[in-house]
């Protein structure tokens, strides 16, 4: 169509364009026709390669008509032969459980290396699971392994038990104490705070080493339906127990020997009592023993294992207590009350500890609850004491007996205000037991002192009758008893303060103010002792005097008269009080002071008045005393080495 459209356009131009056009309308048909010509071969090219790929297909279809059989026979050749070796693996895993004791014992019986334990661990992990295949496959010929297996897992768990015990033995070394040398008087109260060096955790790397083995322990005990004994449980206990024992043996026998030593003297020295900080000591191991047993054991055995742990070091407390406490409170039941103080150490104490590790002792059952049961025990004996020092008092054991011939202090007012003077070191701690207790009609301390000054007054008061037809010396005894009582209550005073924790103080001070009082009715009483000494050189039956030297006989023998019975008067009454007793300086002077006071101004007024006369040839017959000789006299009174 292109090409007419072409020839008509020729024949409408000039010529000399139709020749051009004529010539590109040849060239065209020329194209046209190798265009033909190629199209007339690419039809017979395709004619001919569709029927070559009508042949592919027939051969193809032939081809996979005679394969598919092949391949499907192929496909299942592969699954049987994936299947035949899949058996033939897991018969060679049973084959390998089968030998796998056998393999594993050189390495077992070898044992755990220290510095590396994943090896033997890896080891011991084969031979649990071989043990548990064979057990569930139940094959009959497995019974001579399984007893294989069991064999090697036990010496597995002997051997990592050992390398456990060897570990923590290492690991449980005692901390060195700095026990006391010398008397144990000089000990201070901070001893308990001092004398322990602090305690030392286990290094974390072998902390992180018993740790794992616990665990394989803990992983171990049930496998394969066996029931392994535990044995790293008791070998914990035991190494623990032996650690704490002797980490406290030197203390313990320090507080044994040195307490006992100490009870065997007159004197305990407050807060020197070696089973206090002992107590203490032992309540701060168990809470790190505490702590180590929640970090080393299963929870469920860690309670039953820290019991068992700390029962024989909390026995040997209580049997160290018992040994002290048991001794003094054997003397104070024969009257000897000062030994109870050892026991209100040992209870002040036990009460303190016991209260700061309340958790631990709880933690430790019932021998934690044991050292409650000790403090209760000796709570109730101090309070026993108490009552027995009062009821001493009251009934007086000393009843009957001839009181002394020098009305010296009695010995149960000594006895007893040093015990009370004793006690008063301990008041606050007496207070808190007297107030839990009801059987002593008093809720305090200061009721307490109170009552046993009252019981001692009234028991003196009727040991004075013993002195009968004595009056003065009564009334020493009495002075005596009673000045004593007073310098021991101020001196428990001062030791109280205003700082109890009761009544105590302001009763006491209202009982040294009744004391006071009694012993100024005893200096009047014995002032009243000097009344001869003093009617004789009064103006009684005295003539009146001249006022010349030269006296009438009446008169001279009356001066005579006067002088005879105050030599007599002043020397029955010296020779008679030579035998008293004033063991005290300060009541001494008192009663020397009171004496001087009545005598010398009313001898004085005698002797002045009286010796410028001549009523005699000899008047150093008659006039014995100066005025400072009979001072002298008066001064030496009860002193010490007259009778």
């Amino acid at each position: 169509m292109a090409y007419v459209d072409m020839f008509t356009a020729a024949a409408s131009f000039p010529n000399a364009g139709r020749r051009d056009l004529e010539r590109k309308l040849a060239n065209a048909t020329e194209e046209l026709l190798v265009l033909q010509e190629s199209l007339q071969k690419t039809n017979h090219a395709t004619e001919s390669i569709s029927n070559m790929l009508d042949g592919f297909d027939l051969r193809l279809g032939a081809l996979q008509s005679s394969i598919l059989p092949i391949h499907k026979l192929t496909s299942k050749l592969t699954k049987l032969h994936e299947r035949i070796q899949q058996s033939l693996n897991e018969v060679q895993s049973i084959v390998d459980y089968y030998e796998i004791g056998t393999k594993e014992e050189p390495l077992i019986a070898k044992g755990p290396d220290d510095d590396n334990l994943d090896p033997y661990l890896q080891s011991v992990d084969n031979l649990k699971e071989a043990l548990v295949y064979l057990q569930t496959t139940n094959y009959k010929a497995s019974e001579r392994s399984i007893t294989q297996l069991k064999y090697a897992l036990t010496k597995a768990l002997g051997q990592l038990n050992n390398l456990f015990r060897r570990v923590l033995t290492a690991a449980s070394t005692p901390v060195d104490v700095d026990l006391p040398t010398g008397d144990a008087r000089q000990l201070q109260p901070a001893y308990s705070e001092n004398a322990f060096r602090e305690l030392e955790p286990i290094p974390t790397h072998i902390l992180a080493l018993l740790q794992r083995l616990t665990r394989e322990f803990q992983a171990t005990n049930n496998i394969g339906g066996l029931a392994f004994p535990r044995v790293y449980l008791k070998t914990y206990e035991e190494i623990r127990a032996k650690y704490l024992m002797r980490a406290l043996q030197p203390v313990a026998d320090a507080a044994k020997d040195q307490d006992q030593k100490q009870i065997d003297k007159v004197m305990y020295s407050r807060s020197t009592c070696l089973l206090v900080p002992y107590v203490h000591r032992l309540l701060e191991m168990l809470k790190a023993e505490r702590e180590l047993t929640y970090k080393l054991l299963p929870k469920p055995d860690q309670l039953p294992a820290f019991q068992n742990t700390v029962a024989v070091a909390i026995d040997a407390f209580i049997e160290a207590a018992e040994t002290v406490c048991g001794k003094a409170q054997r003397l104070a039941l024969r009257r000897e009350y000062q030994h109870t103080c050892i026991i209100i150490d040992v209870v002040q104490g036990l009460s303190l500890a016991v209260m700061e590790f309340e958790g631990v002792l709880t933690s430790a059952g019932p021998k934690g609850m044991s050292l409650n049961d000790l403090c209760k025990k000796y709570k109730g004996f101090i309070v026993e004491a108490l009552q027995m020092l009062l009821e001493d008092i009251k009934n007086d054991p000393t009843k009957g007996s001839p009181v002394a011939a020098d009305g010296t202090v009695h010995e149960l007012t000594s006895r007893t205000m040093n015990v009370l003077r004793r006690f008063a070191d301990y008041h606050d701690a007496l207070n808190d037991i007297i107030a839990e207790n009801n059987t002593l009609q008093t809720s305090t301390f200061g009721g307490y002192f109170t009552a046993v000054l009252l019981s001692l007054q009234t028991t003196i008061d009727s040991k004075s009758k013993g002195y009968k037809h004595k009056q003065t010396l009564a009334w020493i005894f009495l002075l005596n008893n009673y000045y004593y009582m007073v310098k021991g209550a101020r001196g428990i005073l001062n030791v109280i303060g205003d700082g109890g924790s009761d009544d105590a103080a302001s009763l006491i001070a209202d009982a040294v103010v009744r004391l006071e009082k009694l012993c100024a009715v005893g200096r009047e009483g014995y002032r009243d002792s000097w009344k001869a000494v003093i009617e004789a050189v009064s103006d009684k039956g005295m003539p009146i005097l001249a006022t010349t030297k030269s006296l009438s006989k009446s008169q001279r023998e009356a001066i005579k008269e006067k002088f005879k019975q105050f030599n007599n008067a002043l020397e029955d009454i010296v020779k008679t009080q030579r035998s008293y007793s004033v063991p005290d300086a300060e009541l001494r002077a008192l009663l020397v002071k009171d004496v001087r006071a009545i005598v010398m101004p009313f001898y004085k007024l005698f002797y002045e008045r009286n010796v410028a006369y001549e009523f005699s040839k000899t008047p150093e017959k008659y006039i014995r005393y100066a005025p400072q000789a009979l001072e002298e006299v008066i001064d030496g009174l009860f002193a010490p080495g007259n009778s």
